[in-house]
């Protein structure tokens, strides 16, 4: 969530599942997720945490500490970037998008705030 009216309309219109995680906290809501297909077979409907895209998915919401795991991921991915020796060139491209995008995600969110 954006600002805190935001969710008070959220917390208003729909009775949220909320699943705390190590870089996003996600506000489950079936109409927006990522993480399992639309019409999940069989059972109840609900986050998939092993196919979650947190730097795509419209039901992230961050707090301080969500912030906080993610710069140190970055952080984490930077240093293995410049570390020696060099990893394989598929591995480093992997890991150059994957710092970018986590870089680009939290200038974007900080930037919302």
């Amino acid at each position: 969530m954006t600002d805190p009216a935001r969710l008070r309309r959220v917390l208003a219109r729909h009775d949220p599942e909320v699943y705390p995680g190590t870089y996003v906290t996600c506000v489950f809501n079936p109409d927006k997720v990522l993480c399992r297909p639309r019409s999940a077979p069989g059972g109840r409907a609900g986050p998939v945490p092993h196919d979650c895209q947190p730097l795509e998915c419209r039901n992230v919401a961050l707090t301080a500490d969500d912030t906080t795991a993610l710069a140190a991921e970055a952080d984490r991915i930077d240093h293995r970037l410049r570390a020696r020796p060099v990893l394989p060139p598929l591995l480093n491209a992997g890991l150059a998008r994957r710092g970018d995008a986590i870089h680009a995600f939290l200038t974007a969110n900080r930037a919302a705030q």
